[in-house]
């Protein structure tokens, strides 16, 4: 799903080494240690760390970068209580209700995939802001736009609710939309579960990951993700 990269074998090396490109292995070798110790199912955890992945980097991609993921691995695991930690973990970072949504995806290691958007921080899921207020200014702009809105200024949106113009502008955050794409996630594939031991007969779960780098640039208003790693203590300081 990404190119990777290897580290060049030493002589005495008889493997090759890849350099993760997900957090995922952990959830696996957590599941494998557990089964192997005789210990069943629920199983909970939170995986955050470093990955690497081949990519050519700009302001919203790193070669490096954090990545958390989570694992709930148990009899009564259902998709909505995947939604459930997700509003919850979103509205304690990001403050206030945080309304979450899923899309249907394909991942490999779960059935079903969703890619997950949380509500806009920054407009509360409103998609604009007013930038007009009422008066005189606003009755005689609403008419020009009615009379002629190929000339209106490209920059403003025009909404109409029943005869009611309201002129805005686009969020900047959500880009107008009212939702952020911040996550994939599922439920766990019954191979997966069963090539790490787990009865998926018995045992149902959930994982989420998400890129820890792209959360922190949201929160902040990070345009750049490079900053993040150039060193520079003006950025550093801030935290």
């Amino acid at each position: 799903m990404q190119d990777t990269f290897w580290i060049k074998p030493s002589p005495t090396d008889t493997e090759r080494r890849l350099l993760r490109t997900h957090t995922s292995p952990v959830q696996i070798r957590y599941m494998e240690t557990k089964m192997k110790a005789g210990i069943e199912p629920p199983y909970a955890i939170v995986v955050p760390g470093k990955v690497f992945r081949n990519e050519a980097t700009d302001a919203t991609h790193e070669a490096q970068f954090f990545q958390v993921e989570g694992l709930l691995v148990g009899k009564d695991v259902t998709l909505g209580m995947l939604k459930g930690v997700l509003g919850k973990f979103f509205s304690e970072l990001f403050g206030g209700e945080t309304a979450v949504r899923f899309r249907t995806s394909f991942f490999p290691f779960v059935e079903p995939g969703v890619e997950v958007d949380m509500q806009c921080f920054r407009c509360r899921g409103e998609a604009h802001f007013d930038i007009m207020p009422e008066g005189k200014l606003r009755e005689r702009v609403k008419a020009k736009i009615e009379k002629d809105i190929k000339k209106t200024n490209r920059d403003l949106c025009i909404e109409t609710t029943l005869g009611q113009g309201t002129i805005y502008t686009p969020c900047s955050v959500c880009r107008g939309s009212g939702w952020i794409e911040i996550m994939g996630a599922g439920m766990v594939h019954p191979k997966v579960l069963e090539a790490a031991g787990v009865d998926p007969k018995k045992h149902k779960g959930f994982a989420f990951g998400g890129g820890i780098d792209r959360i922190a640039m949201l929160k902040w208003g990070i345009d750049d993700v490079r900053l993040l790693y150039n060193g520079d203590l003006r950025v550093v300081n801030q935290f």
